[in-house]
């Protein structure tokens, strides 16, 4: 069970990733939301999502996943796109067949604890 309050994210970068996507990014890496997922994987690590969890994340949005129609574009600044993060939802994402299943959502409702906590 997590237990955590909601935070903000912002993103003020545009930016192409490999294999065809066009996101957004933070040029903070959004330090809340980093602190979340490291909470998060610490609670799962012994669930049979474990396998699943990657170590790291690379906070961002994507916008488009196309590999023809994706730009070559240089990273460039925006104005910040943000809003108030209050669930999490885990999707299982079959990329190539461009379909997304939602197995669950949970509402961030904490107390004062920013962090997460069983």
């Amino acid at each position: 069970m997590i237990v955590a309050r909601p935070f903000e994210v912002s993103f003020n970068r545009l930016a192409a990733f490999g294999g065809g996507a066009l996101v957004l990014r933070s040029s903070d890496g959004n330090p809340a939301l980093q602190t979340f997922w490291r909470d998060l994987t610490a609670v799962i690590s012994d669930s049979p999502l474990k396998p699943f969890v990657t170590k790291s994340i690379e906070p961002h949005v994507t916008l488009l996943r196309d590999e023809v129609r994706v730009p070559r574009i240089r990273e460039r600044s925006i104005d910040p796109v943000g809003w108030t993060v209050r669930d999490f939802v885990l999707v299982h994402s079959l990329i190539r067949k461009r379909v997304y299943r939602v197995h669950g959502r949970w509402e961030l409702n904490g107390q004062d604890d920013a962090r997460p906590a069983i």
